[in-house]
């Protein structure tokens, strides 16, 4: 018996054919397709604290953003988080970028050191040469190093209700992840490593398009499409041989940075979707042919070494699909956390009648999830944006 909570990816695109003013990246919106009964899990942002379960919860003042300014560790307030600020420095010296983030009302940072390992770990599967010369097109570009922005989520919504997680903006180089403030039924942010790649992949996409031409390279890729159209909206029921994600069925701007996001993330066991990518007689399916496509044009562009970036993505093309932990088949996006360090943010409430203590869990980073136990002796594995399951055996004891 399982219940899950399915991602619902949605955005507002204009015309295919021209660059947009700013793009919208990930959206989620959460639902139970099961429940467990009366089980919500409420996820919010704490730095290593667990807030207390009783009365409301208030979102802090809106804070001011973060400069990247290298003289601003000197005029933060007291209290300062010194070791997200060393993160921070190291990571803009070694990729030639720029980083921001939100300071609480405070003056302690809003974002803990994990967000920044996910955000090096992501870039160095791009490596630092190519990330360099990425940062440098924007420069010239708009003026400004590709900056990498960890804001407060401002709650945005389009027009179907969805939450924006992150987003970028060609006309400054910005990409903006959005980590939520203090609020109750939060179940990712826009530091997740799929919401990092997409945008990513929306700063790589405009520099082909460039270079290459933008009417060019939208024949190219939609010509992959078998003849779909693209909806303008999310679609549950899509063509997985042809598309990543339901997501990807939006434009094919959006497909493209899914289609890029997904092969750079799901790299691990448990992660592939190789099925997707090879029809039975051994050829490519659309999807495969839009990875290849990819694969093709990544070292083009780049006078740097773009050896171990391909190598990267080509692990796409053979990562298992599925791992068996005590007992459980694990396989899908929402494991998109394996390898890397717990998410900033902490499960904060379930309700009553399942008896969880907070101190009774634990962060499984080969799985990409927490392991629960609840008082009344139900063991889950519960994955950040939602999706639950119940171990049908136990799994290890929790410390």
């Amino acid at each position: 018996m399982t219940s899950r909570a399915r991602f619902v990816r949605r955005q507002d695109i204009g015309s295919d054919n021209n660059l947009p003013t700013h793009s919208e990246g990930i959206v989620i919106e959460v639902r139970h397709v099961k429940s467990l009964a009366v089980l919500v899990i409420a996820l919010t942002m704490v730095l290593g604290l667990i807030l207390p379960a009783q009365g409301s919860v208030r979102r802090p003042p809106r804070s001011t953003v973060h400069t990247g300014s290298l003289t601003y560790a000197t005029a933060a307030a007291e209290g300062m988080n010194a070791e997200v600020e060393a993160w921070r420095l190291g990571i803009e010296h070694r990729y030639g970028i720029r980083i921001r983030y939100d300071v609480d009302f405070n003056g302690s940072a809003s974002i803990g050191t994990g967000a920044l390992q996910t955000l090096d770990l992501l870039l160095g599967y791009l490596t630092p040469g190519v990330i360099r010369e990425l940062s440098s097109y924007w420069e010239q570009r708009t003026g400004n190093l590709l900056t990498f922005s960890f804001v407060y989520s401002p709650f945005q919504r389009n027009m179907r209700g969805g939450e924006v997680l992150g987003s970028f903006s060609p006309s400054t180089g910005t990409i903006e992840l959005y980590i939520p403030s203090f609020s109750e039924n939060v179940f990712i942010s826009g530091e997740s490593p799929l919401t990092i790649m997409h945008e990513l992949g929306h700063a790589f996409h405009f520099m082909i398009a460039d270079f290459y031409g933008e009417d060019e390279l939208y024949a190219r890729w939609t010509a992959l499409n078998g003849g779909i159209q693209y909806t303008g909206r999310q679609e549950t029921d899509f063509d997985s041989n042809t598309f990543v994600s339901s997501y990807s069925m939006i434009s094919y701007k959006e497909d493209f940075a899914e289609t890029f996001a997904h092969a750079f993330v799901r790299r691990n066991a448990g992660q592939g979707f190789t099925d997707q990518l090879r029809a039975q007689g051994g050829g490519l399916t659309n999807l495969g042919q839009k990875v290849q496509l990819i694969e093709q044009f990544l070292p083009i562009y780049f006078q740097s070494d773009t050896t171990q970036m391909v190598a990267n993505y080509r692990r796409v093309w053979t990562a298992p699909t599925s791992i068996n932990f005590y007992g459980m088949r694990i396989a899908g996006y929402y494991t998109q956390y394996i390898g890397f360090t717990h998410p900033r943010f902490v499960l904060r409430s379930l309700v009553g009648m399942l008896d969880i203590e907070m101190e009774n869990y634990r962060w499984m980073p080969q799985i990409g999830g927490w392991v629960i136990s609840s008082t009344a002796g139900q063991h889950y594995a519960v994955f950040p944006g939602g999706t639950t399951f119940i171990f049908r055996t136990p799994p290890p004891v929790l410390n």
